[in-house]
Formats: C-alpha cells, structure tokens, sequence
C-alpha cells in the first residue's frame, strides 16, 4: 500500500526517511523534526483509506488527539498532529531499539525475567490508558516496542 509521499519532505517541519512499518490504514517512518534534527516517528494516513472511508480521518485525528494528551513512561509519546498536501500525519517519539515481535523472532523463546518485564511494561502502559478513558484496541507484539536500554513503550493507541 504505498503512499503518494513522492518527497523526503512532508512539511517544513519534518522530513520522511525510512519506513519502519505498514498497517491497515497506513504508514509509518522514521523522521526528523528539520529545524532542530529531533528524530521522530511520523505515521501517515493512507489517502486512499481517507478518501473511500472519509470518517477515518475523524477517527484518526481523535484518536491522536487523545493519545497526545497521555504521559506516562510506558507509553510512545505523540509530539504533534497534522496535515500536509493532503496527508494526515501523527509525530511521535522514536524508540531505537525493536518491537516485541522482533525480539521474539530474533532470540527465540524468550527468558521468564524478559518476557516479564515487557509484559509489566506493557501492562503500565495500557493501565494509564485506561486512567485516560482510552481503549487500545490493537495490542499485539509488533505494538510493543522496547528501546536499547530495556524500555517498554505500547505504540499505536
């Protein structure tokens, strides 16, 4: 499902390098916030899922704004929500290090401790969520990212 993002440059204010993912309505990358060179993720909507299914875009900007407004430590910070040429955009924090799919199929089996600890993070991530009145209603391991220093962060609330 490619994006009609024919241009490095989303806006003035980010730039698009690599893509780090592909889900049902659209695309995510890892970025830059140009003017301070902040690394960021930038997921875009995909505008044909906008254009067949109009009320996506709602959801998506709802869904935005309200996790935007979430802090906690176990939880993929949203730095910003948007639209240029067209697109609809969320720039979230970026975590070096993989999702907990990625982990599992690189190491296998994964040790009680580890598989612990991402469970607990995962579980303090969806606990303040929900404080927020916030269903995540796609929680899986390609969701749950876990920096190189051990962090667990839930993603694409």
């Amino acid at each position: 499902m490619p994006l009609a993002v024919d241009t490095p440059r989303l806006d003035r204010r980010y730039s698009l390098a690599v893509t780090l993912g592909r889900g049902g309505r659209g695309v995510v990358y890892r970025g830059r916030r140009r003017i301070i060179g902040t690394r960021v993720a930038i997921k875009v909507l995909n505008p044909a899922v906008a254009r067949v299914a109009p009320q996506s875009v709602e959801r998506f900007l709802r869904e935005a704004t309200a996790a935007e407004k979430l802090d906690g430590e176990n939880i993929i910070r949203v730095r910003d929500v948007s639209e240029a040429h067209g697109l609809h955009y969320i720039v979230m924090e970026f975590v070096e290090g993989e999702d907990a799919r990625e982990r599992v199929l690189r190491k296998g089996a994964l040790q009680v401790d580890e598989a612990l600890t991402i469970a607990h993070g995962t579980a303090r991530g969806l606990a303040v969520a929900h404080a927020a009145g916030l269903v995540h209603r796609d929680v899986k391991p390609g969701n749950i990212l876990i920096s190189r220093t051990g962090q667990v962060k839930l993603a694409d609330l």
